[in-house]
């Protein structure tokens, strides 16, 4: 599989973001807050001074809008004239101890609003610099792979079939078109996502169909897989296999006449699984810890045969005494059917399929 970009990914995403509205929130208390204070301390002052207590004196005590209105002012820079009422016969140059209040307050303000802009334009700019970045990544990536599978649709199929191509230790590609989902699909498998349409060219060919092995057409909406199918096929008319995804066993037919390989009904499958949970649980228990397993899982695979074991047989395979897999059937070219559990004896011809049954790093060694 294609390695994640930490550096870049939805989680340090996710963190950056998080992080970010915090920033934010704790700005924007710290402004309220500041405001509410030097508001307050002007009236307090105000009081001070309506009172005698301290020089000179005011007629009239300032009201909460006129300390509101001056606390404003004072912090925005906005440079009007000092607005507190003093009186015609005096000037706010007079009271000493309210001109060093406010340059406590202009001070504490530019801290305060400097901080609340880096926040805001970190926020804004950062998560955008990062999504931007992470798509980027995921072209390249997606761009050096050959033979390589296109999952599209990363709804709850497409991350059963990721889940299934990690396992078999090959290399994927996403296409999915909502970014909440495409986040949490890079998030949990690794894989590069393209944000975007499955059934256009465009994403089509960044996502390499041109050198894909095959495409898996997991979209929620069978005219969408439909669609699909006939947009990918139109770029490789062989050479792609191509499944999908079909809502019921008469979609199948429509799949393959336009232009997929095969299909599968979810229905039909969930159907079997509870038919052979009734009867053969135990068969049923040993797939689940094939398939499940944690640990060098177990998986059937095929392996086709190259042109040096034209004419040999089976038994000069030696594939269980030297991998360790047995050869539970064989497809020989042209065939519609398999030959299961074939003799030593049996031929083989270039292109006959093996179809056996083991970890997946026996299997890459048994490939090699």
């Amino acid at each position: 599989m294609q390695p994640g970009i930490e550096s870049t990914s939805p989680a340090r995403l996710a963190r950056y973001r998080r992080g970010g509205v915090r920033r934010l929130g704790m700005a924007t208390a710290a402004i309220v807050l500041l405001v509410s204070m030097a508001s307050l301390g002007y009236w307090g002052l105000g009081q001070l001074h309506h009172s005698g207590v301290l020089e000179p004196r005011l007629e009239e005590p300032w009201s909460v809008i006129d300390c509101l209105y001056m606390t404003v002012v004072t912090i925005s820079t906005i440079g009007y004239t000092e607005t507190l009422p003093v009186g015609a016969e005096q000037s706010l140059a007079d009271f000493t101890e309210v001109r060093v209040y406010t340059m406590g307050v202009i001070l504490l303000a530019l801290l305060q609003v400097g901080y609340a802009v880096s926040s805001a334009t970190a926020f804004l700019v950062e998560g955008d610099l990062m999504e931007f970045w992470h798509r980027r990544r995921a072209l390249k990536d997606a761009s050096r792979m050959r033979g390589h599978y296109i999952v599209c649709g990363g709804g709850v199929t497409g991350r059963v079939i990721l889940r299934e191509l990690a396992e078999t230790h090959h290399d994927a590609v996403v296409i999915e078109l909502d970014e909440g989902r495409a986040d949490e699909v890079r998030e949990r498998f690794e894989v590069p996502v393209l944000v975007g349409d499955a059934t256009s060219d465009a994403m089509l060919e960044a996502a390499g169909i041109e050198r894909a092995a095959g495409l898996a057409a997991a979209l929620p909406n069978d005219r969408d897989n439909v669609f699909l199918i006939i947009t990918a096929r139109r770029h490789r008319a062989s050479g792609l296999r191509i499944v999908s995804l079909a809502s019921s066993e008469e979609v199948q037919d429509k799949l393959v006449a336009a232009g997929a390989d095969g299909g599968v009904a979810a229905s039909y499958i969930g159907g079997l699984r509870l038919a052979s949970e009734l009867f053969r649980p135990a068969v049923t228990s040993f797939l689940d810890i094939m398939l499940r397993g944690k640990d060098d899982a177990v998986r059937f695979a095929q392996i086709e045969l190259g042109a040096r074991w034209d004419g040999q047989t089976v038994g000069a395979l030696q594939l269980l005494e030297k991998s360790g897999l047995p050869v539970l059937a064989l497809q020989q070219p042209g065939a519609a059917g398999f030959e299961f559990n074939p003799p030593a004896d049996t031929p083989l011809r270039t292109g006959t399929v093996i179809v056996t049954m083991g970890s997946a790093a026996k299997m890459d060694a048994a490939r090699a």
